[in-house]
């Protein structure tokens, strides 16, 4: 397998701490004690990797890392002592069994990224340089086609839409499925949020690659342009209610500031600053929980809705978050309303507990659901609706997490939930350990071009991909749409470096 000495005494310590800890707790623990020392272990087999890794909160295994702590340790804590959130109160017996799957996936992560498997693949050189001002020019070019998706899709769906079961899709699948395999949509819709991320990281990058070069003009109207779209997006995700783009925005900050402003981040102040997000989200998260809610209702109600009445929302909405200091009752509304941003530990249980007692292992299904989604109707006349080739959606309804005819609702999929999904433990060890070779690639390719720009947005876009969202999204979803995204950015790296490759 060729993992290196470091590794491997790496990799046996934790084995061997883990193997102590569940031989003790088995033996002396009840409930409650036995998953407290799982979530221990899951938490210690972390923070020995981010310790390992403290020189670059960056790295794909980093972050991975304090996203799997987070989420399935201090989550499984959550719905212990909240179990009327699990989607049935029997789940609570399965935390211990979530937790501990979660660590057997994660220690074979660490494997996988320890491992020399990456060294399969020659990893491309690109160049070394951007002209900056065909970068500005590019970046402008794709916003504004951003927009005019946006607007088609306004008057089109409206600015609000909502939809939610069969019969509201079936209204508007024909039109809307014939455009989303346009260019615009192809291009923009699928995980169109990520098109704005993307736009941000190469703004600033570029702000950052000007200031290097002395050129004030351009690194001048770099950070002009780059704040216009963030102020931007930022109102357009508050009136939408999208919740997380505060939170990934700041994020791709961060991730820029720390490549590309010669000074990376320490541990400690990265530990601060991460709090602070953690703060923020928890308030963030809050306050919209109010008004996305009433948002939706409205735009079920109504085909969409007026100024007037989302100016109002947003009063009635904060007046509520208001009220949380003093009222019991809405306090503990906005603590349950955190807690289920934690439910991949909830659909991990469900699907352990129901697979394959109620529902057979699905043998790769999942994985290839996204590839089918971009098939044509034309070609195939009996594909099944948009939402019926969605994992994360059917397996929610599969389930019964959410309604049978709830089509248009997304639940999380962690990638170790849905390798369970598809074979069970085994495809778990086997499935995580392919993940952090993968990890460890995205990683090295970034290393082998020296960090150049180039390298560093196709290195942003699949660590947004794998990282970021590959805390809720299934794997045929993450490597269909990291490819569709770096296909598609390809004649942006081809246009703004064009010269030093015609050299080449």
């Amino acid at each position: 397998m060729g993992i290196t000495k470091l590794g491997a005494k790496f990799n046996l310590t934790i084995f061997l701490i883990v193997g102590l800890l569940i031989g003790i707790t088995t033996i002396y623990m009840d409930q409650a004690g036995i998953l407290f020392i799982l979530v221990f272990m899951l938490v210690l087999c972390c923070f020995l990797v981010v310790m390992k890794y403290k020189n670059d909160i960056f790295r794909t295994l980093f972050f991975s890392s304090i996203m799997h702590a987070f989420f399935f340790g201090l989550g499984s804590i959550f719905y212990f002592y909240r179990p009327h959130l699990l989607t049935r109160p029997e789940l609570k017996d399965y935390l211990i069994w979530v937790v501990l799957i979660a660590i057997i996936g994660y220690l074979f992560l660490v494997l996988g990224y320890n491992s020399k498997l990456y060294r399969i693949v020659h990893f491309p050189k690109l160049g070394a340089q951007w002209n900056g001002k065909k970068v500005l020019l590019a970046s402008m070019a794709i916003y504004i086609g951003f927009w005019v998706y946006r607007i088609l899709l306004h008057y089109r769906l409206g600015l609000f839409f909502y939809g939610g079961t069969i019969e509201e899709l079936t209204v508007t699948q024909g039109g809307l499925e014939r455009f989303m395999f346009s260019f615009f949509g192809l291009f923009f819709g699928q995980g169109s949020r990520g098109i704005v991320f993307i736009l941000l990281f190469i703004l600033f990058f570029q702000y950052f690659l000007a200031k290097k070069s002395n050129n004030v003009s351009l690194a001048r109207l770099s950070k002009i342009i780059f704040l216009i779209v963030l102020i931007i997006e930022i109102f357009i995700s508050i009136i939408r209610g999208w919740r997380g783009f505060l939170i990934g925005s700041f994020i791709t900050v961060m991730f820029v500031i720390n490549y590309a402003s010669g000074k990376k981040f320490s541990l400690k102040k990265a530990t601060i600053i991460l709090l602070l997000i953690l703060l923020f989200g928890v308030t963030i998260y809050s306050w919209s929980s109010v008004y996305r809610g009433r948002l939706m209702q409205l735009r079920i109600e109504k085909n969409d809705i007026s100024i007037a009445e989302l100016v109002d929302l947003i009063r009635i909405s904060t007046e509520r978050f208001g009220e949380l200091v003093f009222d019991q009752k809405i306090r503990n509304f906005y603590i349950d309303n955190i807690v289920v941003r934690f439910d991949r530990v909830n659909n991990l249980a469900v699907i352990v507990a129901d697979t394959p007692e109620q529902h057979d292992y699905i043998y790769g299904k999942t994985l290839i659901f996204p590839a089918l989604f971009y098939i044509p109707r034309l070609i195939w006349t009996e594909k099944p609706i948009v939402s019926e080739l969605i994992p994360e959606n059917w397996f929610a309804r599969r389930y019964g997490i959410v309604p049978s005819n709830a089509y248009n609702t997304f639940m999380s999929l962690p990638l170790v939930a849905e390798f369970y999904m598809n074979l069970g433990l085994v495809m778990v060890i086997i499935g995580m350990f392919a993940v952090g070779v993968i990890y460890r690639m995205i990683y090295e390719f970034a290393k082998t071009n020296k960090f150049s720009p180039s390298s560093m947005l196709i290195y942003f876009i699949m660590w947004y991909e794998w990282i970021y969202l590959g805390s809720f999204l299934g794997l045929g979803s993450l490597v269909l749409d990291s490819m569709i995204r770096i296909i598609t950015f390809v004649p942006f790296l081809w246009f703004v470096q064009r010269r030093q490759l015609g050299k080449g």
